[in-house]
């Protein structure tokens, strides 16, 4: 058996395309005009079919039963309805037939019986040759208990046919695989002989050129840099780092995809999209330095374990969702007591991390994401510290859209400062920069209400744990639960069962 060619890749095809041309450039071979540098014009894309054979009612009123049976699918359908009718088939009577055909409800011999005896093909009269004696087969296998031994004698007869067909198929599809593998070499020649004769560098030279000695540069800048990181241990700097490097990375790509065309509209919304994670390294550190620690977090949030428990959520079937999911601390904790999550972030620095540490965690934006779930598939839906960077509308979008996705009976939980802290509300809620606006307990219940979620309530956390204790002593006690009260709620809403 003749060894089969491994398929050429594109970069195989380009890097070609590439030594073809330098041959070109030293030798002082200029490319060729006319129809043959015209692009790809050259070069012949069409695969090889198999056509069925053709048929029409001009065939003639006689024929024989392998004439037909020549056919398959939906060509079958039309032969037979052409040949015997002497028409062409109706759209229902066609599909009527060919569905059953597809699930094996009907023979191919039994349908043609069906169209030759019927009121409409007894007055054509067209005789097919060879179709009794083949009912005579077939129409025994149609009688119940009886039916299922006579279609039995006959599979048993016809396995050595089916045995050999099986052999001829597998023959002619590894010749057709052969005949492919020798066209898709001729087309890899054909394009590599035509880009070499339509592209030239020449005139992208000065920009590869001034593109490689940037590439240099920075990768230089990046190696000084991180011996410097690396001996002063400074994580933010690092992140920084590490950040614009992907930034580099993925401007150059575009940059590559640029040539030797212009920019298209994708092109341009990449860039776009990176421009919008400028300030992701930023806001990283930033949660680094005002967060707290990862165990800290995950202490915290051990609160939320028996609602998870209770609503039955966390399983393959009832899988947990967390939405802004930042470092990945709820995720890590669910994942810790054996429960199924995955995590949205739009933050790259974010999504890297978590990913890192073996988190499922998309990069995209929550909404959009929400969109592309199928209606009740979670079984819960978490955003830690997230509706406060929510305009209102985007807000309730999310809560509809949460909604739309819970299974009945699942949960949602939604944890934000507590402005009823005077000190958060007036002061420590603003430390974030990319705070809208604090939402007290009581609207973050109305909204969920309006949009459907029952039986919510109000977990208020986090009480300040240095408090003056000369000084609260001697103070009303609402004016201690101004001051130095929970610093944090969560509003927890879940969705009927009917």
């Amino acid at each position: 058996m003749e060894q089969q060619t491994a398929p050429i890749t594109a970069r195989e095809i380009l890097e070609r395309v590439r030594q073809e041309t330098e041959r070109r450039k030293t030798a002082g071979i200029a490319p060729q005009s006319g129809a043959q540098s015209s692009g790809l014009a050259g070069i012949s894309l069409r695969l090889p079919r198999r056509d069925q054979p053709g048929y029409g009612p001009e065939n003639g009123r006689t024929l024989h039963i392998n004439d037909l049976l020549q056919y398959h699918d939906r060509e079958f359908v039309s032969a037979a309805y052409q040949f015997i009718l002497q028409r062409y088939p109706d759209g229902a009577g066609s599909e009527h037939f060919l569905d059953r055909l597809r699930r094996g409800d009907l023979d191919r011999v039994e349908f043609i019986g069906r169209l030759r005896f019927s009121p409409e093909g007894r007055s054509r009269g067209v005789a097919v040759k060879g179709l009794l004696p083949r009912l005579m087969v077939v129409l025994p296998g149609k009688i119940p208990v009886l039916g299922y031994l006579v279609r039995w004698i006959i599979a048993w007869a016809k396995l050595p046919c089916l045995v050999r067909q099986m052999e001829q198929m597998e023959t002619r599809a590894f010749l057709k695989e052969k005949a492919l593998h020798r066209r898709m070499d001729q087309w890899a020649a054909q394009l590599e002989t035509t880009a070499a004769d339509t592209l030239s560098r020449q005139a992208f030279e000065p920009l590869w050129e001034t593109l490689s000695g940037r590439v240099d540069q920075v990768t230089e800048m990046q190696q000084q840099t991180a011996d410097e990181l690396q001996q002063a241990g400074i994580g933010d700097m690092k992140r920084t780092l590490l950040d614009q490097q992907g930034r580099v990375a993925r401007l150059l790509e575009q940059v590559r995809d640029r040539l030797p065309g212009p920019l298209s509209e994708k092109q341009v919304a990449a860039m776009a999209v990176e421009e919008d994670h400028l300030l992701d390294a930023v806001y990283a550190a930033f949660e680094d330095r005002f967060r707290g620690s990862r165990e800290d977090i995950k202490d915290r949030q051990k609160i939320y374990l028996p609602y998870i428990e209770q609503a039955g959520a966390g399983t393959t079937t009832t899988p947990v969702l967390d939405l802004g999911c930042g470092r990945g601390e709820w995720l890590e904790l669910l994942e810790e007591t054996g429960k199924t999550a995955a995590g949205v972030d739009i933050n790259h620095l974010f999504v890297t991390e978590c990913r890192d540490r073996g988190l499922t965690v998309e990069s995209r934006d929550l909404l959009a994401h929400l969109k592309d779930m199928a209606p009740d598939s979670m079984g819960a839906v978490s955003a830690f510290h997230l509706i406060e960077h929510l305009p209102l509308t985007t807000l309730v979008r999310m809560m509809d859209e949460t909604m739309r996705v819970l299974k009945p009976g699942g949960i949602a939980i939604f944890e934000t400062p507590n402005p009823e802290n005077l000190i958060v509300g007036a002061c420590s809620f603003y430390t974030d920069p990319t705070h809208k606006n604090p939402l007290p307990p009581d609207t973050a219940v109305y909204l969920m209400e309006t949009r459907g979620f029952c039986d919510c309530e109000i977990i208020r956390l986090h009480p300040f744990e240095n408090r003056p204790g000369d000084m609260v002593d001697t103070m009303p006690a609402s004016l201690v639960h101004l001051l130095y009260g929970e610093q944090d709620y969560a509003v927890i809403g879940r969705k009927a069962l009917v």
